[in-house]
């Protein structure tokens, strides 16, 4: 089975979901998910569910973790610049 293929029969099995990954993630993924397929015929309806579910909990659980490490650089960044108010600093401006 070619990548082009997978990736048809996947994109119509998410429907109307939409996977943030970027390009180079969905290439990584379709050639190894591609080179473990010995014949066509494995590619079955559950084999694609079963890939599709994946996929939705990689990029949800991907996004949930670039969230929370946004949160808690914006969150260590506030209290820094509190420090530095509280301490007489001038912030970031360096004057």
């Amino acid at each position: 089975m070619e990548k082009e293929e997978l990736k048809t029969k996947i994109d119509e099995a998410l429907g109307s979901t939409q996977l943030q990954l970027s390009e180079q993630t969905w290439d990584k993924y379709l050639t190894r998910t591609v080179a473990g397929i010995k014949d066509d015929a494995e590619v079955t309806d559950e084999f694609i569910t079963g890939e599709v579910e994946w996929l939705k909990t990689l990029n949800g659980q991907l996004h949930a973790d670039v969230a929370k490490e946004n949160n808690a650089y914006k969150a260590a960044l506030e209290e820094k610049l509190k420090a530095d108010e509280s301490s007489g600093g001038t912030g970031s401006s360096g004057k």
